[in-house]
């Protein structure tokens, strides 16, 4: 059978369906468009509503232009809402990747050789009033180290020099195991390899239980100056609406922190617009915020109510137009800083370790040391080098450099 897999949400998502085409491929081909298929998989996210809709449009659109193809729905939509009364009929696919347990040590067809993603863990210890992902992933669930370090030489070893270290929370990552994700770093920069490491979202209300030790272990060669800490909203009132178990200074506080000791880390958090209850003056604390810390990353999110959560039962829900508009202003606000942020690279040298082609002839696309993305232009195959290159411009997305005459 020819099987085209199609991915929906979070970079774990992504390892699993890299997993699952690792799995398949023994018996079947794993094609990489829906014309050559015989069975379209979607691995699912069941987070926000309009990836939902894009999962039925893209299910209509088959059915509409191959009718005799087969359509099946794994991951997180079938096990948040099993009883979906459009997506239902899809969901009778099992595969390894649904059922509990570690999910390592199978197979992969890596989208990008150069990039392993490990996940971690699975679950989390929050209870978010918005968040749907709860109701598929369920209470934390960690693997344990020494498989994890195992996934990571074997991705080394297959070429990879990236490390994409993921999980729905780092921050909690080792908690039901009497662990941390500090021991675990620890083993895994002593990895004698040369690589970059990614590491994924951490929620607050974690990072504050060891900061000081994370930022020290952060100050590592090998570690990505990348660090994603979601805000979700500027104010206090309706962080408790959301049920998230920190305050807007306790965000602050990380993020001054790390600037502290890492002046030039790259800040992502992720903002949620139109909660119910939001007032303008509390949505202008949300845009307050955005420009006071003024992160290099910024996930700027309309809020959906979501079946089966709190939040999608509470009064107050806002109209879409509302929602719509605050989400248009925030967007504006951060271009205008993102730019700004980028300037400030022009006429520099930076180490960048190339990982993939960019959309033009002999252009290259990669990232330095504080996870900037970088395009270079280059006559020879630079793909999974580490170069130098002086920055001589920027776009809202990245920084355009020039090669120097080292190549290593």
């Amino acid at each position: 059978m020819r099987i085209y897999i199609e991915n929906q949400g979070c970079t774990a998502n992504k390892a699993y369906s890299e997993m699952l085409s690792g799995i398949l491929k023994s018996k079947h081909d794993i094609v990489n468009n829906v014309k050559d298929a015989d069975l379209i998989i979607i691995n699912s996210c069941a987070l926000k509503t309009p990836t939902e809709n894009a999962i039925l449009r893209e299910i209509k659109y088959v059915e509409k232009n191959y009718p005799k193809k087969k359509i099946q729905v794994i991951g997180c939509l079938p096990k948040a809402f099993p009883e979906h009364p459009k997506l239902k009929k899809f969901f009778n696919m099992q595969t390894p990747i649904d059922k509990k347990g570690v999910k390592l040590g199978f197979p992969r067809i890596r989208k990008n050789k150069l990039i392993g993603i490990v996940p971690v863990s699975e679950g989390c210890l929050n209870n978010c009033s918005f968040c749907a992902g709860k109701l598929a992933k369920g209470n934390l669930f960690s693997y344990p180290e020494n498989q994890i370090i195992d996934e990571i030489k074997n991705a080394l070893k297959e070429g990879c020099k990236e490390i994409y270290i993921t999980s729905q929370d780092m921050g909690c990552y080792g908690f039901d195991r009497r662990t941390n994700i500090i021991d675990l770093l620890k083993k895994v920069v002593s990895i004698e390899r040369d690589f970059w490491i990614r590491i994924g979202m951490m929620n607050p209300n974690h990072v504050l239980k060891f900061l000081n030790e994370l930022i020290n272990i952060y100050k590592n060669k090998k570690i990505y100056k990348f660090l994603h800490i979601p805000v979700q909203s500027g104010s206090d009132r309706i962080l408790k609406l959301m049920n998230r178990t920190y305050k807007v200074k306790d965000f602050e506080k990380i993020v001054k922190s790390f600037r502290k000791e890492i002046p030039d880390i790259t800040i992502s958090t992720d903002i949620i617009v139109g909660f119910p209850g939001e007032t303008e003056k509390d949505f202008q604390k949300s845009f307050d915020l955005v420009e006071k810390i003024r992160p290099d990353v910024l996930n700027i999110t309309r809020y959906w109510p979501r079946k089966k959560t709190r939040g999608a039962e509470l009064p107050n829900q806002l109209h879409s137009g509302d929602k719509k508009e605050r989400s248009r202003k925030i967007t504006e606000l951060f271009d205008k800083i993102t730019v700004d942020s980028n300037k400030k690279w022009i006429g520099k040298e930076t180490e960048v370790l190339i990982n993939s082609k960019g959309k033009y002839r002999n252009q290259y696309k990669g990232r330095n040391i504080f996870y900037k993305p970088v395009v270079v232009k280059s006559k020879n195959n630079i793909l999974g080098k580490k170069i130098l290159v002086k920055i001589k411009d920027v776009s809202e997305s990245s920084l355009i450099g020039d090669l120097e005459l080292k190549e290593g």
